[in-house]
């Protein structure tokens, strides 16, 4: 009973850390030597589960992948958002966030916005929106050029752009149609993985993506 009584704060304190931070809890007075990533999860995760199981595409480990891009010691703003959340809403949500950090003397170059499908259009459409008054941001689309983004023609992305990519994924394409796109941005690259898991690739922290996605969102 004692070593039970011990262990439990122990257990609980775990799984407490393990809890991805909630976007809109934003630190009342952000450290200007962290960096801060927002991650915006794919669509699936809206249903409320955060591990769900897709009959096509396997397990969704969406706390996993919010460990794994806080493992070189980022704090990751991540929440899971209400079904059928509206793009361009949510993504307002996040510019006044960004724009909240800034204000409070957090380096642009320190923060980073990631997006997986629909979080990927969500993330577009906060490049597309901050413009040149915030050049610096870094984003990474994980298989994230579908048409939200390839069919808005007034859309400029902004900041520092990294698209990946997974080759037998169908349900996206390659981000060469961003071309038009790119007006502001500041830099930009591409990479294809090779998995064989289609969409599924970027339902779990795999080193193919998440290593380039953080040397990106740390400066590499």
């Amino acid at each position: 009973m004692l070593r039970v009584t011990r262990t439990l704060p122990l257990i609980l304190a775990t799984l407490v850390a393990l809890q991805p931070v909630r976007a809109q809890d934003l630190p009342t007075k952000p450290d200007a030597a962290k960096s801060y990533v927002f991650y915006l999860h794919g669509r699936i995760i809206e249903n409320g589960n955060p591990k769900p199981v897709d009959k096509a595409w396997g397990l969704y480990d969406y706390p996993e992948v919010v460990r794994a891009l806080g493992s070189r010691g980022a704090v990751v703003l991540s929440e899971q958002r209400p079904k059928d959340t509206d793009i361009r809403e949510y993504a307002a949500k996040v510019r006044g966030q960004i724009t909240r950090l800034v204000q409070a003397g957090v380096p642009q170059s320190k923060i980073a916005v990631v997006g997986f499908s629909k979080g990927g259009s969500i993330a577009g459409t906060v490049s597309g929106s901050l413009g040149k008054q915030y050049p610096d941001i870094r984003y990474v689309f994980l298989a994230a050029c579908t048409d939200w983004i390839l069919d808005q023609p007034t859309l400029q992305l902004s900041g520092h752009v990294l698209a990946i990519n997974e080759s037998s994924d169908e349900a996206t394409t390659g981000c060469s149609g961003l071309t038009p796109h790119a007006g502001k941005l500041k830099e930009s690259s591409e990479i294809t993985i090779h998995t064989g898991a289609g969409h599924g690739a970027f339902y779990l922290p795999r080193d193919v993506w998440v290593k380039p996605t953080l040397q990106w969102i740390h400066g590499g």
